[in-house]
């Protein structure tokens, strides 16, 4: 019996070790109206919205986690896009089901809630 239950007790053991307290959400790619946060080359971008489109380097969205990174925002001018580094703070939900971005580009504070899966409408713009 005292065998039994130590095996038991060094199975349990095992098992608690191999889980992750640091859970991955569930989606790469994620959007807010007709923006979209999705991977490009081995990185991210968000695009979608109007003349303007943020590069971000490879994430792993982790569950409950804030995660600042460096980033590129990108505007058009009318002669052409400019590029400004942004800091970019994301927020993942406990549940992994939503995800917080925003940065501050030229003066202006950029926020979007985003959702698991790509963008659900399409902005029509006139950039070019």
């Amino acid at each position: 019996m005292f065998r039994i239950t130590r095996l038991i007790f060094i199975i349990t053991i095992l098992l608690s070790a191999c889980t992750d307290g640091d859970k991955i959400a569930p989606t790469t790619i994620w959007s807010a109206g007709c923006g979209t946060l999705a991977p490009k080359n081995g990185a991210y971008q968000f695009s979608g919205t109007c003349c303007e489109y943020t590069d971000l380097p490879n994430l792993s969205f982790r569950q409950g986690k804030t995660v600042t990174v460096d980033g590129t925002y990108h505007s058009f001018t009318g002669a052409g896009f400019t590029n400004e580094p942004v800091k970019i703070t994301m927020i993942v939900s406990p549940d992994g089901n939503k995800l917080k971005l925003s940065f501050i580009a030229y003066g202006t504070l950029h926020e979007y809630d985003m959702v698991p899966g790509g963008a659900k409408m399409v902005c029509d713009c006139l950039c070019e």
